[in-house]
């Protein structure tokens, strides 16, 4: 299962990397509890980012999900991509 759950950091990382244009490690990424205490994000960019998550992984993040709490909350976006089927 870690080993599952460093995939995902580092898919995570990739898309930090290509939506943002941000370099920020897997190392800072666990050690941050949200997103934007790692990088500005304004509504375009957390929009960009929503997409770059729902295209690397394959999924349409539900509704109730497309917020800036939840999509900036690594902890919590982390558990739920950890849930998806793969």
């Amino acid at each position: 299962m870690m080993d599952g759950l460093q995939n995902l950091w580092e898919r995570l990382e990739r898309v930090i990397a290509g939506a943002l244009g941000a370099e920020v490690s897997c190392v800072e990424l666990r050690q941050a509890a949200r997103l934007d205490d790692l990088v500005a994000l304004d509504s375009v960019a957390l929009l960009e980012f929503t997409i770059g998550v729902e295209r690397e992984f394959s999924i349409r993040i539900e509704n109730q999900r497309l917020n800036r709490d939840f999509m900036t909350d690594l902890p919590a976006l982390v558990a739920y991509l950890s849930q998806l089927p793969t």
